[in-house]
C-alpha cells in the first residue's frame, strides 16, 4: 500500500490531492499550492510517473510537457512520450480493430450514405442550376423588356419574374399587392387586332388565358394583361398605367390596415 497523503484544509487521507479536491475547499489550484507547497499533489505524482517513462517534466496540473528550447530535442521528448503511454499498442489495437469483418462492414455503411448524401446534394445543385436554366429560356424577349421597364418605375418595386401561385406561375407578379401582370404575345395568344380570324389553335390559347384570369381572380390576384403590339407602340405609356393599378391597390391595402387598426 502507497503512503497516504493528508489534505491540510479538510485532513482526509488520499493517495493524492487532486484539483478536483481542491475545487470543493472554495480554493483555486495555485491558491493550494501556493499555500501548501509541500502537499504530495497528482501533479507530482504525474510528474514522477512520468520521469520513470522518460520524460522530462510535466507542466503543473496539465499533464502537459513542458516545450525544450531545442525543438529537436521537444520532438524527441514527445516521441518516446508516446511509445511510453502504449502508443504502438494502441495503435495495433486500433489496425487490428479496423480489419475486423464487422468493423469493416459499418465503415463501408458509413463512406456509402456519406456518398449519398454527396450524390443527392449534386442532384439538387444539378436540378436547381437546370431550372434557372430553362426560367431563363422560357421567358421570352417581350417579357424581359417589360420587367426592364417597369424596375424603373418606384411603384411597381418587389416584383418578380414567373412567380409561382400555388400550380401556375405569373409572368410578372407584385406578391405584396396581389398584383399579376401578363405579357400576352400577339401570334401565342390571338391578338384579335393583329389576328382578327384566330386559328383553331389561337382560339384555344384564348379560351385557356380566361380561365387562367379567372383562377387567379379567384384566388384574390387583380390580373393585368399587356398586349405585345401595345407594349411596342408606347412603352412607357404601359407602364404608367400598371403604376396607376399599384398605386391604387397600394391606397386599397391602406385603407385596410387603417380599418383593421
Amino acid at each position: 500500500m502507497p503512503d497516504l497523503v493528508e489534505c491540510p484544509v479538510c485532513l482526509r487521507k488520499m493517495k493524492v490531492v487532486s484539483p478536483g479536491h481542491v475545487a470543493t475547499h472554495d480554493l483555486t489550484w495555485q491558491e493550494f499550492r501556493r499555500l501548501h507547497p509541500d502537499v504530495v499533489t497528482i501533479s507530482d505524482s504525474v510528474r514522477v510517473a512520468r520521469s520513470k517513462a522518460g520524460l522530462r517534466a510535466v507542466r503543473e496540473n496539465q499533464g502537459v510537457l513542458q516545450s525544450p528550447k531545442n525543438v529537436k530535442k521537444r520532438l524527441a521528448a514527445m516521441k518516446k512520450a508516446l511509445e511510453a503511454n502504449g502508443y504502438k499498442k494502441h495503435r495495433e489495437r486500433f489496425v487490428a480493430m479496423n480489419k475486423d469483418p464487422g468493423r469493416s462492414a459499418q465503415i463501408a455503411e458509413w463512406n456509402r450514405k456519406r456518398q449519398w448524401k454527396d450524390e443527392s446534394r449534386h442532384k439538387i445543385a444539378v436540378a436547381a442550376a437546370r431550372r434557372c436554366e430553362q426560367l431563363r429560356r422560357s421567358v421570352s424577349q417581350p417579357h424581359r423588356d417589360l420587367a426592364t421597364a417597369m424596375r424603373n418605375d418606384p411603384l411597381l418595386s418587389g416584383m418578380k419574374i414567373e412567380f409561382r401561385v400555388s400550380i401556375r406561375s405569373a409572368d410578372i407578379a407584385i406578391p405584396s399587392l396581389m398584383f399579376a401582370v401578363e405579357m400576352q404575345g400577339c401570334f401565342w395568344h390571338g391578338c384579335s387586332r393583329c389576328y382578327p380570324k384566330p386559328t383553331p389553335f389561337q382560339a384555344a390559347k384564348i379560351a385557356e388565358d380566361l380561365e387562367r384570369r379567372r383562377w387567379f381572380k379567384s384566388r384574390g390576384w387583380v390580373v393585368r394583361w399587356v398586349w405585345e403590339c401595345d407594349f411596342r407602340r408606347a412603352p412607357s405609356f404601359i407602364v404608367n398605367d400598371l403604376a396607376l393599378h399599384a398605386a391604387y391597390l397600394i391606397d386599397k391595402k391602406l385603407d385596410r390596415e387603417d380599418y383593421a387598426a
